[in-house]
């Protein structure tokens, strides 16, 4: 089979690979779409994100559908040919975190996920993969669409976290791929004022398409101050940081409602941010945080098959397996024009 290897920072080869033998409870997949996530992108420029360093040649890619070839004898819910979305979070299944059902917190976790710098991921043709990890997608769910659920995922989590609900409105602070599916995941929850902040007039034309009822471009007015015209100089309920940037993290606290709940999202990349705590504590207010998503993917199966939300609104570009380099050279590049690459195998 082929795989994409990163075999060093800003090169991606394509190899031979063995095709793997899969266990008793495993399934053999293949591959047939992967989505480009923001850490692909920061694992192939700069080897690695903070502490994560990538160490030697590696698959990277962890945002997979496919189809199931062949099953393990120990596998009763699914079958050769079932179309299926890979839960890229693996864990040990033993830790008290795994038994609390947040397994996206297991130690074993941190270096157990398909494409960081110690597990192999999914920019190849074929995976051996636990059917546990494994979720059965109905048929009215395109491929495109399925290879967009994870990051999805990303964006249930976040809005779980925040415990959002009916009434409230909110301001989404990045409108890349996560910050889009935050507003969608929003909109589904029931959050219709929805705010989103970026500095690329394409993806606020893009937010707007989604549903956002207000856009501000923080590159040509000051967004604090926009936002509190908006709302009147009260804030909003729910302040969502998908960017990563330490400015826009540290401007956070600022967007909020008395009582409000900041959620942060994007990483970045280690560095320190300096945060007003005092405004934070003189508005009482919360602030959750999310480190991948547990538990979200037969939810967001569920939520996609029972009132469709079309994820493949945001227009991700499509490329060949062979042009995987070349996909995520553009999708590092030309910000202004690609919000998401996904990989055809």
């Amino acid at each position: 089979m082929k795989a994409a290897v990163l075999t060093k920072v800003g090169c991606i080869e394509i190899m031979e690979h063995e095709i793997p033998q899969i266990s008793d409870d495993e399934v053999l997949v293949h591959v047939e779409y992967v989505g480009v996530c923001g850490s692909d992108l920061h694992f192939f420029a700069e080897g690695g994100i903070g502490a994560a360093k990538i160490q030697e040649p590696r698959i990277l890619g962890h945002e997979a559908c496919g189809r199931v070839e062949k099953v393990g004898k120990n596998v009763t819910d699914l079958k050769e040919g079932d179309n299926v979305v890979l839960d890229p979070g693996l864990s040990c299944g033993k830790c008290h975190y795994c038994r609390t059902g947040r397994y996206n917190l297991c130690t074993y976790a941190l270096k157990w996920f398909l494409g960081n710098p110690w597990t192999d991921g999914a920019f190849r043709e074929y995976m051996a993969y636990p059917a546990d990890r494994t979720y059965k997608l109905p048929d009215s769910i395109p491929k495109i669409r399925a290879a967009l659920i994870e990051p999805y995922c990303v964006a249930l989590h976040a809005v779980e976290r925040s415990a959002a609900g009916y009434g409230q409105n909110a301001v989404v602070l990045g409108a890349g791929c996560i910050g889009l599916m935050t507003l969608m995941a929003l909109k589904a929850h029931g959050i219709n004022e929805i705010i989103v902040v970026d500095v690329i007039e394409s993806r606020l034309a893009k937010a707007v398409e989604l549903g956002a009822s207000h856009i501000i471009n923080a590159a040509k007015e000051n967004p604090v101050e926009k936002l509190k015209e908006l709302t009147e100089d009260i804030g909003v309920d729910l302040v969502f940081e998908t960017s990563g940037s330490i400015q826009a993290q540290a401007q956070t606290v600022e967007y909020l409602k008395k009582g409000g709940t900041i959620t942060f999202v994007g990483f970045s990349s280690g560095q320190l941010v300096n945060y007003d705590i005092s405004t934070l504590m003189r508005k009482e207010a919360n602030i959750a945080t999310v480190f991948r998503f547990a538990n979200q993917h037969k939810k967001a199966i569920e939520q996609l098959a029972d009132n469709p939300i079309e994820l493949e609104k945001i227009m991700p570009q499509i490329y060949k397996l062979d042009n995987i380099q070349q996909a995520i050279e553009e999708n590092i590049r030309d910000k202004d024009k690609v919000i998401k690459c996904v990989i055809e195998i």
